[in-house]
Formats: C-alpha cells, sequence, structure tokens
C-alpha cells in the first residue's frame, strides 16, 4: 500500500499531500467529483459524510458536513474554480467553525502504469493559516480519507469484496444488513411541532401543539419501512413515505407524499442515534436532524431550510415521543 506524503516546509504558507493509488485514473477522478462516493472515503473514519451540494463545475459552489458520534456537525463550504477535470479540480474550502479563513486547493491526477498519483496542493493566506490547519490535527484526516479511498478503490474494481452490491443490482431476496438500524423507528410515536409567529400567514400565533400522529412498520418482507403520519394542525399535511436503502451503503432513501398532492424525495441517514433527512432542490432545499434518546423513547430535532443549499435558517422544530402501547 502507497503512503501519503504531506510536506509542510517552515515559512511556506502552504501544505503539499501526493499518494499514489492502484486504481484507473477514471475512477479515481470519479472518487474525487460523485458526491455519492466522496460520502465513502473523505474525512476520518469516526465521522459521518454528509453532501449537501456539489455543483461541479466552474463557479459551482459545494458544502458538506462532517458529524461526530456526540451528533456535533462541522460544516465545510467552498467554490470550484474553472471545470474540474484530471489536470486540476481547483476549489476554495472554508471552515464554517471559523469564517474567513479560506484556503485554495489544487489536485492533479496522474496516470502510472494501471495506478494513479494524486497530488493536492493547500495555499493559505498566511503562514499562521497554514500552521492553524496543521495544529487542528489535519493529518488525520488526510491520512484516514487516502486509507479509505484506497479502500473504496479496491472495492468499486472487485465488487465481490464490498459488505453488500451497491444501488439498483442488490441482489434480490437478500435483506441488506444496514436495514436493522431503522428498528429504532418501529412504532407508533406522537408529533410535538412548534411553528413560530407568522410561520402560518401573517398575524399567525406560535404554535406548540403536540396530538399528530406517526406510525413505522416494515412492509412485508423486511425490505421496505413504510411510514404514516397524520397532523393535528389543520394547514399542516398528512401522508405516507417510504424508506428503503439508498444508493450509497450506509444511507436511505425516503419517498415522501403527503395530502397537499406533494411528492418530495429525500437522502436520509440514521447512525449513532443521530437521525437526518436532506434534499436539495432549485429554490428549496430542506434538511431535518433529531436525535434518539438514550432509551429510545424521544427522538428531538428540528427541521432547516434555504433556498441556495448554503445559508439555511430555522423552519420549525419537531419532536417524535414514543407512544405507550397497551
Amino acid at each position: 500500500m502507497s503512503k501519503t506524503v504531506i510536506t509542510a516546509e517552515p515559512g511556506m504558507p502552504q501544505i503539499i499531500m501526493t499518494r499514489e493509488f492502484g486504481a484507473p485514473l477514471d475512477l479515481v477522478f470519479r472518487a474525487y467529483t460523485e458526491p455519492e462516493l466522496l460520502t465513502r472515503w473523505l474525512g476520518p473514519r469516526d465521522l459521518v459524510l454528509t453532501v449537501e451540494r456539489y455543483d461541479i463545475r466552474d463557479g459551482g459552489r459545494w458544502r458538506y458536513v462532517h458529524t461526530d458520534q456526540a451528533g456535533h456537525d462541522y460544516g465545510f463550504h467552498g467554490v470550484f474554480h474553472g471545470d474540474p477535470s484530471p489536470e486540476a479540480i481547483v476549489q476554495t474550502f472554508e471552515f464554517e467553525g471559523a469564517p474567513g479563513h479560506v484556503k485554495l486547493d489544487s489536485t492533479t491526477l496522474e496516470q502510472r502504469d494501471g495506478a494513479t498519483l494524486v497530488r493536492t496542493v493547500s495555499a493559505f493566506t498566511s503562514v499562521a493559516d497554514r500552521d492553524a490547519m496543521v495544529a487542528s490535527g489535519m493529518e488525520r484526516g488526510v491520512r484516514d480519507s487516502a486509507e479509505r479511498l484506497d479502500e473504496l478503490l479496491a472495492t468499486l474494481q472487485n465488487p465481490a469484496t464490498a459488505a453488500r452490491p451497491v444501488g439498483p443490482d442488490d441482489v434480490p431476496g437478500r435483506r441488506p444488513e444496514e436495514l436493522s438500524r431503522l428498528d429504532v423507528l418501529i412504532g407508533r410515536w406522537e408529533m410535538e411541532t412548534t411553528f413560530e409567529a407568522g410561520y402560518f400567514g401573517p398575524g399567525s400565533p406560535a404554535i406548540t401543539s403536540r396530538g399528530g400522529r406517526t406510525d413505522f412498520e416494515w412492509l412485508e418482507g423486511g425490505f421496505f419501512l413504510i411510514q404514516h403520519f397524520v397532523a393535528d394542525h389543520p394547514a399542516a399535511p398528512s401522508g405516507i413515505a417510504i424508506i428503503g436503502v439508498g444508493p450509497v451503503p450506509g444511507t436511505f432513501t425516503q419517498r415522501y407524499y403527503d395530502s397537499r398532492g406533494v411528492a418530495r424525495t429525500y437522502q436520509m441517514s440514521l447512525d449513532d442515534r443521530v437521525w437526518k433527512l436532506w434534499r436539495e432542490a432549485p429554490g428549496f432545499c430542506q434538511r431535518y436532524t433529531g436525535l434518539v434518546s438514550d432509551d429510545g423513547s424521544t427522538i428531538a430535532g428540528a427541521w432547516e431550510a434555504s433556498a441556495d443549499g448554503r445559508e439555511w435558517k430555522h423552519d420549525f422544530d419537531l419532536t417524535y415521543i414514543k407512544a405507550e402501547t397497551s
């Protein structure tokens, strides 16, 4: 296995990272530019990556979030400069926890007898910013990412080594193991919603109501989770959702239909008690984050909305309370 080489020379506001991967250039380029593959390797092993936007073109914006085991989110965003190609993937990078400290990453891919050499140069606005990045634990993330990418490329070249087939080619009759994560949702839940003043129109009061309900149950065979929800507020919709395995291992897809005639598709994850739903649509992006209590009796969370996938605002609070069963 190739080793990752990280060079940060004293007094120079840059970091250079190189590594050779045992895979053809076109496959490595896909791993760098396809969001569904990016989520499978980018970042430390103990963090979950959610790609919220990845507009891979000149001037296109990107944003992703890393979530740790305690449910804390760490957002990053940037802009692509030039149309990405193996000759150059150039993008800005900014950690939202330290706004204003932007670096420019330039990545090149070079074919070498069936392998691919990847070289990334990160340019900082100052040596102090470069040193702060090194002190933040960047090296662990870089080395973990490279090792995970090596593993992913091996899987993509030899699908038989994967934990399960990916996407629509899953083997019929074999229930994917990740579906068992959804068992925590099974049963009836009461819904408690809080809407701010003006949510339902000018002059409407702030409302906190508890009376709606959601039921989760497995469709016969156990491959799809069915969610029925009934709202108690006349302006809120009732409906149904169907949840199954998503295109990326460890994720799910939710097909949503409601009483207004609205049909939407959400991506979903449920890891370490953190339940997430998200979708990107022109002019109206959404995401929900809920935390499952230790005893599994509540899921406390909130929906957010965005017009551009970058600037988010609180939409409404939504908490699920497990109903008592006789």
